[in-house]
């Protein structure tokens, strides 16, 4: 019979000041930053286009099906764009809710398991932690699906420790609502984050009697109903979607060198050991400390599972069975962890509980001055961010673009990028920029790219304006492409370590860089 181990259990209501907190910790600086490539210019990009069109089914990027993620990071952003226009504050709204609604459900597992004081550090150390707090300022799926994990394991532990039928179910309906919001977010990755839930209840000896009740099949049904449609839409509209899902989001990921991220046998240790202390910082070390500094002093804990949810059990599946699919994986980059945050909160919240004698939010009293100290350096690397001369950001290239435009007489000119990962010029610029494989192995989209050869030979053919972007190492070889084409060019002034500005006019001519 599943068990209650704390009566209010079913609120994640914070205090007023902590969600204050969160919401300021969210929200400032949100757009402040420009679209840094590569990641942020393809769903940014993505969105821009979908909003533009009004298209909500197919994702797609300059005209062409973009199927690389599932499209709930691009519905976010065209919600955002709608409440707060279309800028970089309406691309990354969505992620400001997620941290927040992440923090929520963090908490409200640790209500559940320990009582209202700790579930509070819980939520404010989700939300404070190095790798979630940065992650949300980036526009990609992976904040998205660390909350929807979040709000899964929340409605299981509170359907685990409901008292009446009703509250089990209550529990499961939201741990399937949240799951059809990962499969949306990040498709089969979502399974990978809700495996350790199946092998919980095993330990705990109560699989068949969960599976006996209606809890976990509506919880199926609800996320089938939320996650599924979209795919067998898109299965049926765009041949092969399917098969490229299957290989993008699992085989490609897993078993392959395709996506070239990380893969060989250090790639795990380069990746994910870094990952796990930014995943941690500064709440786990502080958390180490003080538990330290009670066992040296002798000092008994109170039971963690004194009326079997075995929260402990749960904290340490939660993080190591995904971790080591993950790092058994080919593919591997940091953000993939980041749904383990929540458990890593929730660790550091009961060591600290204990730590505090039960009362770890007046226990912090001391701590509040370096927490706001810590708060306010978060949000200066947030700001500061925006200040920061970055080569990858997309919206100081796109203003250098635009003046090679100016400078080269105005007029219409086709934007052609070849190698580059510029894909949030046309975001900026509001026109089409044809993104073109050159010198590099192509990156494996749904929908093939044209390559630079036919842009250039189109360029001739046309005798319209190009402005062709390269990245500077094939600058010399490109120059000698477009001189054979016979195409009048030059470069254009670019502050760009990695990406140099070439302006073509149609017809014969001689290709030409400020060098000669």
């Amino acid at each position: 019979m599943p068990v209650r181990s704390n009566p209010t259990g079913a609120s994640i209501a914070p205090s007023r000041a902590l969600l204050l907190l969160l919401i300021v910790l969210a929200f400032a600086f949100q757009g402040s930053r420009g679209l840094w490539e590569p990641d942020e210019g393809f769903y940014g990009a993505a969105a821009a286009e979908m909003f533009d069109r009004g298209e909500w089914l197919v994702p797609t990027l300059e005209g062409r099906p973009f199927l690389d993620k599932p499209p709930l990071v691009y519905w976010g952003g065209i919600v955002g764009m709608h409440l707060l226009g279309r800028n970089e504050w309406g691309l990354r709204f969505p992620l400001a809710v997620a941290l927040v609604l992440a923090a929520l459900a963090v908490g409200g597992i640790a209500r559940t398991f320990w009582g209202k004081e700790p579930s509070r550090v819980a939520a404010l150390a989700y939300a404070t932690s190095l790798g979630p707090f940065l992650a949300a300022n980036v526009l990609t799926p992976d904040t998205l699906l660390a909350a929807t994990v979040a709000g899964f394991y929340y409605g299981y532990v509170r359907a685990e420790a409901a008292a009446s039928s009703r509250g089990r179910v209550t529990g499961w309906l939201l741990a399937g609502l949240a799951a059809g919001l990962g499969l949306l977010a990040k498709g089969p990755a979502l399974l990978l984050w809700a495996a350790p839930v199946p092998v919980h209840l095993l330990l705990r000896r109560r699989l068949l009697a969960a599976l006996r009740g209606p809890g976990p099949w509506l919880g199926a049904i609800v996320a089938l109903s939320v996650g599924l449609p979209w795919f067998l839409w898109i299965s049926r509209t765009l041949p092969g979607a399917w098969s490229y899902i299957l290989d993008s989001e699992v085989v490609g990921r897993l078993a392959t060198g395709t996506y070239q991220r990380n893969a060989g046998t250090f790639g795990g240790f380069k990746v994910y050991l870094p990952t796990l202390l930014a995943l941690s910082l500064p709440w786990g070390p502080i958390a180490l400390y003080v538990w330290r500094r009670r066992r040296g002093a002798g000092a008994a804990s109170p039971a963690v599972d004194r009326e079997g949810l075995r929260p402990r059990a749960l904290l340490w599946l939660w993080v190591f069975l995904p971790l080591a699919v993950l790092w058994a994986a080919s593919s591997r980059l940091p953000l993939y962890a980041l749904p383990m945050s929540g458990a890593l909160a929730l660790a550091a919240a009961r060591a600290l509980s204990a730590g505090a004698e039960g009362r770890p939010w007046r226990g912090f009293t001391r701590w509040r001055p370096a927490l706001l100290v810590w708060c306010g350096f978060l949000l200066a690397i947030k700001g500061g961010a925006a200040l920061w001369p970055a080569d990858r950001d997309s919206r100081a290239f796109a203003r250098e673009v635009a003046a090679a435009e100016s400078a080269a007489g105005g007029g219409y000119f086709d934007i052609v990028a070849v190698d580059a990962d510029r894909r949030a010029l046309a975001f900026y610029l509001r026109t089409r920029v044809e993104l073109v494989s050159g010198f590099h192995d192509e990156y494996p989209f749904y929908a093939r790219l044209e390559h630079q050869a036919e842009e250039i030979e189109e360029a001739r053919t046309s005798g319209e304006a190009t402005l062709f972007i390269f990245q500077r190492e094939h600058l010399d070889l490109a120059h000698a492409m477009l001189a054979a084409a016979g195409l009048a060019c030059e470069d254009a002034a670019s502050s760009s370590r990695r990406h140099a500005i070439v302006v073509c006019r149609g017809g014969s001519g001689r290709s030409t860089s400020p060098d000669g």
